[in-house]
């Protein structure tokens, strides 16, 4: 079986992008929020959600780094969901849990804050 996740969500913070032993990372939060009015008492409510994200292509990384890959930039991320063990003492007391994360594959700028650094409508990186 094969899975694929699109997201559409704003940056929560500038994508950090960095190169590891000859490759490059980029890691980032999505925060999508939904909406909807509450049948009982009539208001709208909302939740949020927070997806941590890493991606290795290089075209996409070297997309993150621009301007694109600021803070508060609306985008639709795609890839697929993984998990990984991990050991952290201050969160954990030593035991091990799991983390997910959306392993990205492509990214496209639906809607930039900074307008002076606009990508065009066509702003993508990655594969279709």
């Amino acid at each position: 079986m094969y899975q694929k996740l699109t997201i559409i969500g704003r940056l929560t913070r500038d994508a950090d992008v960095k190169d590891i032993n000859g490759s490059t990372v980029a890691n980032f939060s999505i925060a999508a929020s939904e909406s909807w009015k509450n049948k009982q008492t009539g208001e709208r409510e909302q939740r949020t959600e927070y997806f941590d994200c890493q991606c290795w292509i290089p075209g996409v990384t070297k997309y993150l780094s621009t301007p694109a890959g600021r803070k508060g930039n609306t985008l639709v991320v795609t890839g697929t969901f993984r998990s990984r063990e991990r050991t952290d003492v201050t969160l954990s007391n030593g035991k091990p849990y799991k983390v997910w994360e959306l392993h990205v594959d492509a990214v496209q700028v639906v809607h930039s804050k900074d307008r002076d650094s606009e990508p065009s409508s066509d702003s993508t990186a990655g594969f279709a």
